[in-house]
């Protein structure tokens, strides 16, 4: 379906940009196995995602991957848009890396979630009602400001514009598996 979207979208000459959450995995010099990370980034197609990504990754470019992405369609009770004007209010999308531990596993287990809020610290507390789904020790790894790490082209500058919205928005991913970046 998001093809033919965006086939409609070259034919009649608009472009949609979306906000695309990436998970990225691959090699890190001194790490003694793959680490993990989520960018943000804004395009039009989550191909035209690729360079940006590749670009801001801290590893080693060789079997750099993504996992998996999602376009963020809304959150919390909010519906995202991408604008080019920075909106009036002070809501922020934020995004929450919950972690936590179960006594049969050896790692650290996670999960993500998005809150709208005005600060970090708000965000922060109602993510802390979200960690009871972890068996031991749930808590909050990270609070990010996700229009303060956005990728986006050279030259374009998006903002993210939070509308109330009765949708209940779903996180799961658009696509998962193992796509090489670094063959790209």
């Amino acid at each position: 379906m998001e093809n033919i979207q965006n086939k409609l979208s070259d034919i009649k000459g608009v472009y949609t940009m979306n906000l695309y959450m990436i998970s990225l995995g691959g090699k890190v010099s001194g790490a003694n196995i793959e680490v993990h990370d989520v960018q943000f980034a804004v395009a039009d197609h989550i191909d035209n995602t690729i360079n940006l990504v590749k670009s801001s990754w801290y590893g080693v470019e060789e079997k750099l991957h993504m996992d998996s992405y999602t376009k963020i369609k809304g959150a919390d009770g909010y519906e995202v848009k991408l604008v080019k004007e920075k909106p009036s209010g002070n809501r922020k999308l934020f995004f929450v890396h919950l972690g936590g531990y179960d006594k049969d596993m050896t790692q650290e287990l996670h999960r993500v979630a998005f809150f709208v809020d005005e600060t970090a610290q708000e965000a922060k507390h109602k993510a802390l009602k979200e960690i009871e789904m972890f068996k031991e020790e749930g808590h909050i790894d990270q609070v990010v400001d996700v229009e303060a790490c956005l990728l986006h082209r050279e030259g374009e500058k998006y903002y993210i514009a939070l509308d109330e919205s009765e949708v209940d928005f779903d996180l799961s991913p658009d696509w998962f598996g193992y796509r090489r970046l670094d063959r790209e």
